[in-house]
C-alpha cells in the first residue's frame, strides 16, 4: 500500500521499493493497578477485551462498542477497553454518550495510558482493530509479539499480515454483523483464543520481529551498495 502511494506520488515507475515494517519490542514496567486488575480478572474470570489505538471516527471504536452491546447481552463476564488518546473530542464525546445510551458503561473503560503499552497487552485477552481505513497498525503486530488473538477489519495491509483463521479473524469494515460473529466465536471459545494467539506470535517472530526485519534492511543496504 505504502509503495503504491509513493510511486503515485514520484510519477514514475522506475524506482524498486522495498517496505520494511518498523521493529515492535514491548516494554513493560511495574504498575500496582495493572497488577490489581489482573488480580480481579483472574478472581472473577472475567474477558477482556481491548482496542488499542487513537480515538478518531476512522478507527472504529463507535462499531466496536455496537458489536460489545450485543455481546454483552450474551456474556456477563466480559469487559471492553478503549485504549488510547482523544484526536477528536467530539467523537471522543460521543463515544461516552453511546455507551451511556446503551447502558453498557459498568462494562467498558477509556483508557488513556500514560506508561508502557506493553502493560496493557498483558492484561487484555483479545485485541479487536475496527478500522474503517488502516495502513498497518502498530498495535496489531504488538498484539501478535505476545500471543494475543486478534479480530481485525480488512483493511489496508491488515490482510498482509493477519491470515483469517489462522493468524486472527477478519471481517469487512462497517460490518457490524461480521464483527459480532467474529467476537462471538472468539469468546465462546478458548482454545480457538490460544490457536490464535500461538499462531499470531509464530508469524511475528517469523516476519516481523526486530532480529527479523534487521536482517533484511542490512541485505537491502548489501544489495543497494553491490548494484550503485
Amino acid at each position: 500500500m505504502r509503495s503504491d502511494e509513493l510511486r503515485d506520488w514520484i510519477g514514475s515507475e522506475k524506482p524498486e521499493y522495498l517496505v520494511i515494517p518498523s521493529a515492535i519490542e514491548l516494554k513493560f514496567s511495574d504498575d500496582k493497578e495493572m497488577e490489581e486488575i489482573k488480580k480481579e480478572k483472574e478472581f472473577s474470570g472475567k474477558l477482556i477485551i481491548g482496542q488499542i489505538a487513537g480515538i478518531i471516527p476512522f478507527k472504529g471504536q463507535d462499531l466496536l462498542i455496537n458489536a460489545f452491546h450485543i455481546i454483552a447481552q450474551k456474556h456477563n463476564n466480559i469487559e471492553l477497553w478503549i485504549v488510547g488518546y482523544s484526536r477528536n473530542v467530539d467523537y471522543y464525546n460521543s463515544l461516552i454518550r453511546q455507551v451511556k445510551d446503551l447502558n453498557i458503561a459498568d462494562k467498558v473503560r477509556f483508557i488513556s495510558y500514560p506508561d508502557y503499552i506493553g502493560n496493557i497487552f498483558r492484561t487484555i485477552d483479545i485485541q479487536v482493530h475496527a478500522s474503517r481505513f488502516d495502513s498497518l497498525p502498530n498495535s496489531i503486530l504488538e498484539g501478535m509479539s505476545v500471543g494475543k488473538p486478534l479480530i481485525a477489519s480488512s483493511v489496508g495491509g491488515i490482510p498482509d499480515v493477519v491470515s483469517h483463521g489462522h493468524t486472527g479473524l477478519l471481517f469487512d469494515k462497517n460490518d457490524l454483523e461480521a464483527l459480532t460473529n467474529c467476537m462471538e466465536q472468539v469468546i465462546g471459545d478458548p482454545d480457538l483464543r490460544m490457536r490464535l494467539g500461538q499462531a499470531a506470535q509464530e508469524r511475528f517472530e517469523e516476519r516481523y520481529s526486530p532480529v527479523f526485519l534487521t536482517k533484511q534492511l542490512e541485505g537491502a543496504i548489501t544489495k543497494i551498495s553491490n548494484t550503485h
